[in-house]
């Protein structure tokens, strides 16, 4: 087996690791022979097929999101672990940074917004459609999927026991929309944006989902498993939809 990263040390691993990640997600087509503009327009042939790997891990995420909902949200002694943490975060966080983690959750969503027109439009002016549909499909799904859970699936029941009056007042709110849709832009960039740009994506978009993250939390509106359940959510679409390879040859003469 050849041997990978040689020259780079640590950096080099790195940057292989990144790359495979990177590579996970964005769709290959095999280039058509260039022709010239007084040449036969050369029909072409678009194949699809799944691949095993991408859709066990997507498997796995929803079992994941599934467990998470029935120890936090589904269960008293879950519920009040998960409320206890989200206190000690807040006052870790103190009042101040409790009202800029508001203000940061807020703008959060239309900067979200803002980044998926841009990766549209530059999809679009590189006429990569296939790209256009793989990030849209991504995060609109990944979305979605949040949406019909926390609203329509999971109910979060307030428990009465020895103890008293559990913590698990108030509408569910697992998964968070807010870190859905943030990591759901971030991986759709991963996808359409070129392989070169891909640490530098990961490195502001890993900074970006941790502090809405952190954000959410502060601001008291969501607990640490309504995040855990939303990048779970987005590895899992991310995953499904790395699953379906398309590729693009020229197609055979007709006889």
């Amino acid at each position: 087996m050849e041997a990978r990263g040689g020259g780079g040390g640590v950096s080099g691993i790195i940057r292989d690791l990144l790359d495979d990640f990177e590579g996970v997600l964005r769709v290959t087509t095999s280039p058509l022979p260039r022709r010239s503009r007084s040449s036969p327009r050369i029909p072409s042939r678009t194949s699809w097929r799944l691949r095993a790997g991408p859709i066990v891990v997507a498997a796995a995420c929803a079992l994941l999101v599934w467990v998470t909902q029935r120890v936090f949200v589904q269960s008293p002694r879950g519920q009040r672990w998960d409320e206890g943490w989200r206190v000690d975060v807040q006052e870790t966080a103190g009042r101040v940074w409790e009202a800029r983690a508001h203000d940061f959750s807020v703008v959060s969503l239309p900067l979200g917004l803002f980044a998926c027109l841009v990766l549209a439009l530059v999809a679009l002016s590189h006429h990569r459609v296939d790209l256009f549909i793989r990030g849209t499909v991504l995060v609109a799904g990944a979305n979605a999927i949040t949406q019909i859970l926390k609203h329509v699936v999971i109910e979060r029941p307030d428990y009465v026991d020895e103890y008293g009056p559990s913590v698990g007042y108030g509408p569910n709110a697992l998964p968070s929309g807010h870190v859905t849709l943030v990591a759901s832009v971030v991986l759709a960039a991963l996808t359409v944006l070129p392989r070169a740009a891909a640490p530098l994506i990961v490195l502001i978009g890993a900074a970006w989902v941790a502090l809405v993250a952190v954000a959410t939390v502060v601001s008291g509106w969501h607990r640490p498993s309504d995040i855990a359940a939303a990048l779970l959510v987005c590895a899992g679409s991310a995953t499904l939809i790395a699953s379906v390879r398309t590729t693009t040859n020229a197609a055979p003469p007709r006889k």
